[in-house]
Order: C-alpha cells, then sequence, then structure tokens
C-alpha cells in the first residue's frame, strides 16, 4: 500500500505540547509549526488534530491555511456534540463505549465546565464487552458527579442469555457516583429529581441511548 503512495507520520515523533483548554475550545502547540486552535476539546483532539496537520504539511499546504481550516472544524456526529443548551444548562451526545473513551470524554467535560455538576447517561453496547471490562466501565463513569446506567444494548451477533452480565453489575463494581436504571421512565424520573441549572448532561454509549434526547431536553426546559 505505501508503495502507491507516500508515507509521511510517524506518529511517535508527533511533539504535543502546552494543551490547554478553555470556552472555544483547545489550544496547543505542535513541533516547530506554532500554536493552534480548535474547536474541540480533549488531550485526544489535539493528538488528532497534530497528526491531521503534519500530514497536511507533507502534502504541501500552507502552515497558516491549516492554522485557519482546522479551528473552524466542528467534529463528527456524536463525539461530544452539543444537542442543547438552556440557561447554562447543557445537553451534549457522546458515542463514547469504551472506558478509555468514556474517561476522556468526561475529563474533557471538566476542563471545559470547571465547577460543573458532569452527568452521564450511559447504555453499554454489547454483553460480551461490559462482562469483559466491568471494573474499568465502573471506575470510568465514576469520575462523573452522576452516572446512571439503562439496560445493556445487545448486538446481532451474541445472544444474551449466554451471559450473567447486567448493567446493574456496574453500579455493583464501582466505588460511587453510578446507579442502575430499568427504564426510560425510570431514568427520567431519577433526572427530574437531580438535575440543577448549570449542570451538564451526556448521553453517552454506542446503542439507542440517544434517542433520550427529546425528553431530557424537556426536563432541561423546566429547570
Amino acid at each position: 500500500f505505501f508503495k502507491r503512495g507516500k508515507k509521511i507520520i510517524q506518529c511517535e515523533n508527533l511533539n504535543v505540547k502546552d494543551i490547554t483548554a478553555n470556552e472555544k475550545g483547545t489550544s496547543f502547540v505542535l513541533d516547530s509549526h506554532g500554536q493552534f486552535e480548535i474547536s474541540l476539546y480533549g488531550k485526544k483532539n489535539a493528538w488528532n488534530a497534530a497528526g491531521v496537520i503534519t500530514a497536511l504539511v507533507g502534502l504541501g499546504f500552507k502552515i497558516e491555511d491549516i492554522r485557519k481550516a482546522i479551528k473552524t472544524f466542528t467534529g463528527p456526529k456524536r463525539r461530544f456534540e452539543q444537542k442543547f443548551v438552556n440557561k447554562e444548562t447543557y445537553l451534549f451526545d457522546d458515542y463514547a463505549h469504551h472506558p478509555k473513551e468514556i474517561e476522556a470524554t468526561i475529563n474533557a467535560a471538566r476542563k471545559k465546565f470547571s465547577g460543573k455538576r458532569i452527568i452521564v447517561v450511559f447504555q453499554s453496547h454489547t454483553f460480551s464487552r461490559t462482562q469483559a471490562l466491568l471494573k474499568d466501565f465502573s471506575k470510568a463513569l465514576s469520575r462523573a458527579d452522576y452516572t446512571f446506567v439503562l439496560p445493556i444494548f445487545s448486538s446481532a451477533r451474541e445472544n444474551p442469555v449466554d451471559f450473567s452480565v447486567t448493567h446493574h453489575n456496574i453500579e455493583e463494581s464501582a466505588e460511587r457516583n453510578v446507579k442502575a436504571v430499568d427504564s426510560k421512565d425510570s431514568l427520567l424520573a431519577e433526572l427530574r429529581k437531580i438535575l440543577k441549572r448549570g449542570d451538564v448532561i451526556f448521553t453517552m454509549g454506542a446503542g439507542d441511548v440517544y434517542k433520550l434526547e427529546g425528553d431530557i431536553i424537556e426536563i432541561i426546559r423546566k429547570v
């Protein structure tokens, strides 16, 4: 494959420094190319951007043109995607379905919204992944101020009866801040009890948790 093209990136050689977050996004310094700003959050997005910049430089694009273009990139769907905001209360949706992704998203939210409560509505995808990474899921989800865990979203390639793990095991394995809920109505009832003005809510996971957007927005409107 590389014989037909041009290999231009060695990721281990990317020198990304001074990663800082503010209300508009993230800034960082890359090698000898100087400072860049992106509208996304978290170290992973800074490293992704650094890889893109390096690729574009290798293809001959001017550094100032790259700097302008990358600043306005808003990111893909379901990655820290803002769905609604009202009275400083936010709803985001994120595809994070692995403990490392969950941790990175919550950490990025902490940096963007310093001092605000982070509330996660999580739906694990596949019984096999939940069983294999149970403790890691519990640890990552405990980083939020409140996490509500919905029943596991199964995959067509697995039979739920072959597994003993449930969403309640994520709560049982967590040290703090994680609660299993058995239905959409139970979740919405919990949100109505705890939600305050200024909170930041995430629907999170690779299943159909994003479909709760409308119901959560209605709760936010009444805060």
